[in-house]
C-alpha cells in the first residue's frame, strides 16, 4: 500500500511497541491509538490510563482524543496476556530527574526503603526514600484491584522490601498526594539486587498500623482501580 506524505495511516503502527508494556502491536489486534500525536497502545494499557491518568496520552498529555482501530493481517486477536514487559527496556530514570517525566511512562531504578500496606484500603505503598509517612517521598503505588495480578502469580509484594527494582509505570503528581508511580501488573517490575547480602543499614519500618493514608482514593467497590477520585471519610 502506498502512504500518501504527511497523512497518518493507523496500519502503520503494526509491530510498533505499546509505550507501558513494550510490547509488539500485533496483526489482527485491535488497537487505541491517540489521533492527536498518532502514538498506538494495546487496549489495556489506555484502560489504564483513561484509570489514573485522567484519560491523557502518555506521550502527549492531550487528554481523551482516543480513536479504536483493528490493525490488518491475521485473524482478530484480543490484547495480549500475559507478556512478559521487559522492564530493564529503555533509558534508566533516577530518584533526581522523576519530575522531569510527569505523565510519562519510564523506566525507574530504586532502593526500596520500605513496603507499607493500608489497612483501611488494601493499597500498597513501595517507597523509594526513607521517610517517616507512606504518603511522603516517591513511591510505588498499587492500588489493591490490582493486587490479584500479584496474587495469582505466588507473589508477595511485601518481599520488596531492601530490594532494589527496576518498574516500568506512569510517574504521577497528584494534587493531594504527591509523586508517585503507578502500576497494574508485576511483569513490569524486575528485581536488580534483592538487598539480602547488603541490607541498607539507614532503612527503618514504620508502624502498619499507623493508617496515614487515611483519605487515600479508593475503588468504592474494592474490586478494581479507581476512575474517579472519591475521598472517603474515617
Amino acid at each position: 500500500m502506498t502512504l500518501n506524505w504527511g497523512v497518518f495511516h493507523p496500519e502503520s503502527l503494526l509491530g510498533a511497541n505499546d509505550p507501558y508494556q513494550l510490547s509488539p502491536l500485533l496483526p489482527g489486534e485491535t488497537i487505541i491509538y491517540c489521533e492527536n500525536c498518532n502514538l498506538g497502545f494495546h487496549a489495556t494499557t489506555v484502560e489504564f490510563l483513561r484509570a489514573q491518568n485522567g484519560g491523557r496520552c502518555s506521550a502527549c498529555n492531550v487528554p481523551n482524543r482516543w480513536r479504536t482501530y483493528t490493525l490488518p493481517g491475521g485473524s482478530a486477536v484480543k490484547t495480549p496476556e500475559g507478556v512478559d514487559t521487559p522492564a530493564a527496556a529503555g533509558t534508566l530514570v533516577k530518584l533526581d530527574r522523576i519530575w522531569e517525566h510527569v505523565g510519562q511512562f519510564v523506566t525507574f531504578e530504586g532502593y526500596v526503603h520500605q513496603v507499607y500496606q493500608s489497612r483501611s484500603s488494601g493499597t500498597w505503598f513501595v517507597k523509594f526514600e526513607d521517610t517517616r509517612s507512606p504518603l511522603a517521598g516517591f513511591r510505588l503505588v498499587i492500588y489493591n484491584g490490582y493486587t490479584k495480578a500479584w496474587t495469582s502469580e505466588g507473589l508477595d509484594i511485601k518481599t520488596y522490601e531492601g530490594a532494589t527494582l527496576r518498574v516500568r509505570g506512569l510517574i504521577r503528581n497528584d494534587p493531594a498526594w504527591g509523586i508517585q508511580m503507578l502500576i497494574d501488573r508485576p511483569e513490569v517490575i524486575s528485581i536488580v539486587d534483592d538487598g539480602k547480602r547488603n541490607p541498607d543499614p539507614g532503612s527503618h519500618s514504620d508502624n502498619e498500623d499507623d493508617d496515614d493514608d487515611a483519605g487515600f482514593p479508593l475503588d468504592p467497590d474494592g474490586d478494581g482501580p479507581p476512575s474517579q477520585r472519591i475521598i472517603w471519610k474515617v
